[in-house]
């Protein structure tokens, strides 16, 4: 109680209490006459104080601990109207600062215009101006009354213009005779890929029919010896039918590669399925004695050129059959 009863030096305190630990009042101190006795703020766990802030005033509630342990808490009471009274105080200086801190910025703008802003506003203008007109090659005048700074800066406007329009000159220049160089590099390298479509498709054609007599007499040979052939002798001869067999093979597809080059794209609508299904009853004859499981899944329909897109899908399943060669029962997919 006495030690609640010092806080009559503080004016602002109103109440305070001091209550144990299971929340019984232990002591009271009242700055008037005695009132009501509040329950004490909760303090949460973790914290070591609660407060509140009303137009009453401010309540505090804090914990009293003794080697870590609460043996109770105190609540203070106390009015704000002394905080009210420095607010008002505070406002009515900075009022003042404000109305006399506006005064000198208009003073200070004011003086600000006749020796800055309307130069720089005449700059402003004939900067426009440049601007308006064709490009770089306008250049920026000043009047002869202008203050020295000014002419100094207009200088300056000019000087950079002139040095960007001897850049985009140069610039220009170079565009144009890189677009020079690519039009002659292009127009040779569009000269180099004829001659060489025109060189495989003339090799490819010319070297078909050499191979067609190497295996048509090959045949012919084997019908007309065949019986007096020893293994090794059969041998060599079906390994030469298969090698000029494949031969023949690698030349067609060159031959359709130049083909390829040359072709043009026809975009349309094409369905991937019925693709696949042509170009699957394509390849079988090539595994008729073949164990082969086909799971083909759905297909959507695209824009593209259907030839072009057979011959892909023609050449990836040929080599599906073809891969898949050592496999007893094999497996294609196609999704």
């Amino acid at each position: 109680g006495e030690t609640l009863a010092s806080l009559e030096a503080s004016p602002g305190v109103l109440s305070a209490h001091i209550y144990t630990g299971d929340g019984r009042l232990f002591a009271s101190y009242w700055r008037d006459e005695a009132g009501d006795v509040p329950a004490p703020l909760a303090v949460a766990d973790g914290r070591i104080e609660a407060y509140t802030l009303g137009l009453g005033g401010v309540v505090l509630t804090r914990r009293i601990e003794i080697d870590g342990n609460t043996i109770g808490v105190i609540s203070i009471r106390a009015t704000v109207q002394a905080l009210y009274d420095r607010l008002i105080t505070y406002s009515a200086i900075v009022a003042f600062v404000v109305v006399v801190s506006l005064g000198a910025a208009l003073f200070v703008s004011r003086v600000a215009q006749r020796t800055i802003s309307r130069p720089l506003g005449a700059l402003a203008a004939v900067a426009r101006r440049v601007a308006h007109q064709e490009g770089t090659a306008a250049r920026a005048e000043t009047d002869p009354g202008a203050p020295e700074e000014i002419a100094s800066l207009v200088h300056s406007f000019n000087e950079m213009l002139a040095r960007v329009e001897s850049r985009e000159r140069a610039l220009r220049q170079a565009r144009e005779l890189l677009e020079q160089r690519v039009e002659e590099r292009t127009a040779a390298l569009n000269a180099s890929n004829k001659e060489l479509e025109a060189f495989s498709y003339s090799v490819s054609h010319d070297l078909r029919a050499p191979l067609r007599h190497v295996v048509g007499f090959a045949s012919l040979l084997e019908q007309h010896v065949g019986a007096s052939l020893d293994p090794r002798g059969r041998r060599y001869l079906t390994t030469m039918v298969d090698a000029a067999s494949r031969m023949a093979r690698l030349i067609e597809d060159l031959l359709a590669f130049a083909r390829l080059g040359r072709a043009s794209l026809s975009l349309q609508r094409a369905d991937l399925g019925q693709i696949v299904s042509e170009a699957q009853a394509e390849t079988m004859p090539a595994a008729a004695d073949r164990r082969i499981e086909w799971n083909v899944g759905e297909l959507p329909v695209v824009y593209a050129d259907p030839s072009l897109l057979r011959l892909v899908m023609v050449n990836l399943i040929s080599n599906a059959i073809k891969y898949t060669g050592t496999r007893d029962v094999a497996t294609i997919e196609v999704g």
